[in-house]
């Protein structure tokens, strides 16, 4: 079995995620980027649109993003390379939307510094098929090639905030595991959910219990498990997945904990999100 295992924190208050358009054929707006972090994780969301009038029923069929240090890497041409780059994932069927989560220690970066980042994406549709598209940047590229780079800012988020951290180290497929939440406050219930669709940025399912808050997971949600933080802020809860999961399925894992006191009296949900895309069971 092939497990990938992806984590998440939400940033703490005071730091808005970035959101840029995602332009292709150098001139029609078909969706957005949106680049968030948290302490120790990058998140990127590539996210076509509805809006997109010239380019309806548009696909995704990869996605390619750079994020380092410097500008991105280019070829012996001078020309910026999007083969190159390091994060690549292909959608031979397609797609309308992609999350990455890219740790920060992948090129030693840290909240406060100021990085470079790049996204690519392959986009069809009905009347311009094979489009390249670039997300729009403050740095475009030299020479004759168009597209553009972004400097983005690395949020700090504060440790005051409690913000959660989510552990899975196996995806407990017809038997019992672990799940271990950190970093919550004491005493505080933790609420486990999970679902089989795509994580989008501030973009799912709108839980009345917690005060309309907009959770990341999309589809149907299912209540795993909830239990109150021990006195160290920890939250271990046993979970167990049918026997009868298909190869290939996606999970979304998603702990919130509602808490008050927040301007406008709006109860926060913060959150952890583990993504595992289990292969060849």
């Amino acid at each position: 079995m092939l497990t990938l295992l992806l984590s998440l924190a939400a940033a703490s208050q005071g730091c808005q995620p970035v959101v840029q358009d995602l332009i292709a054929g150098q001139h029609f707006d078909v969706g957005d980027v949106t680049i968030s972090n948290t302490g120790d994780t990058l998140r990127i969301d590539v996210e076509l649109s509805a809006r997109a009038v010239h380019h309806r029923h548009a696909t995704i069929y990869a996605v390619h993003i750079y994020a380092g240090f410097g500008p991105p890497p280019t070829n012996h041409g001078g020309n910026v390379a999007p083969g190159q780059f390091p994060y690549k994932t292909d959608y031979p069927n397609g797609t309308t939307a992609h999350t990455e989560l890219i740790a920060l220690s992948d090129f030693g970066a840290e909240c406060g510094d100021t990085i470079q980042i790049a996204v690519h994406a392959e986009v069809s549709c009905d009347s311009h098929p094979d489009e390249t598209a670039w997300m729009f940047g403050n740095n475009p590229f030299g020479g004759g090639q168009w597209g553009w780079w972004l400097d983005y800012d690395l949020c700090c988020t504060s440790n005051a905030s409690g913000d959660m951290d989510l552990g899975l180290s196996d995806l407990c497929i017809g038997r019992n595991c672990a799940v271990t939440v950190t970093s919550a406050q004491p005493g505080e219930v933790v609420y486990l959910f999970r679902n089989e669709e795509l994580i989008l940025l501030g973009s799912g399912y709108t839980e009345p219990a917690f005060n309309g808050t907009m959770m990341d997971l999309t589809g149907s949600l299912t209540l795993l498990r909830s239990k109150a933080a021990d006195a160290n802020g920890t939250a271990q809860m046993n979970i167990r997945l049918p026997a009868s999961i298909a190869p290939g399925t996606i999970f979304g894992f998603q702990a919130v904990a509602v808490r008050a006191g927040v301007p406008a009296g709006i109860s926060e949900a913060h959150y952890a999100v583990a993504v595992y895309d289990s292969l060849g069971l």
